[in-house]
C-alpha cells in the first residue's frame, strides 16, 4: 500500500442544512442534485480547492422525509508526479469522492435522530464530471497492425 497522489490537507463544512419534514415519506431513494466548483491556487500549481454541494431534494411526487443541503470544502495538494494533462480530472474526481464521503457521514448522523429512518447518501462517481483527455494523433509514420 501506498499513499495517493493526491492528499487531504483539511476539509471543512460550510453549510450543513438538513429538514426532516414530519408529512414526508422516508425513501432509500432520496433524489440528489451536486454541484462542483474547483480552482488552483495561484502560487503553487500543485495545490487545489474543491468544493462540493450536496442538495437533497423533493418533489411533489415524492415528498421526501428529507431536504436540505451541505456544503464542503476541501484543499488538497497533487504529487508532482502526476501529468499536467491529468492533475484536473485527478483532483475533481477524486477530491469529489473523498468530500462526497464526508457528507454521507454528515447526513447520516444527522438524520440518525430525525423522525425517519437514518438517510445513506449512495455511493457516487464523480467520473464524467471532467472529459478524459483526447489521445494524441496517431504518427504518420507508425507501422500499421499486421493483417
Amino acid at each position: 500500500m501506498k499513499p495517493s497522489v493526491l492528499q487531504l490537507e483539511r476539509a471543512f463544512f460550510r453549510r450543513v442544512e438538513v429538514n426532516a419534514q414530519l408529512g414526508g415519506a422516508p425513501s432509500k431513494n432520496q433524489d440528489i442534485a451536486t454541484t462542483v466548483s474547483s480552482g488552483r491556487a495561484a502560487d503553487n500549481p500543485l495545490r487545489f480547492q474543491v468544493t462540493l454541494i450536496v442538495q437533497l431534494l423533493d418533489s411533489a411526487e415524492k415528498h421526501a422525509g428529507y431536504h436540505g443541503s451541505v456544503e464542503v470544502m476541501g484543499y488538497f495538494t497533487l504529487s508532482d508526479a502526476v501529468p499536467e494533462k491529468d492533475r484536473d480530472r485527478t483532483v475533481v474526481v477524486h477530491g469529489c469522492t473523498l468530500l462526497f464521503g464526508m457528507v454521507r457521514e454528515m447526513v447520516c448522523a444527522v438524520t440518525a435522530r430525525g423522525p425517519w429512518p437514518m438517510l445513506t447518501l449512495p455511493t457516487m462517481s464523480f467520473h464524467d464530471l471532467v472529459p478524459m483527455p483526447a489521445p494524441p494523433p496517431a504518427s504518420v509514420n507508425a507501422p500499421l497492425a499486421a493483417s
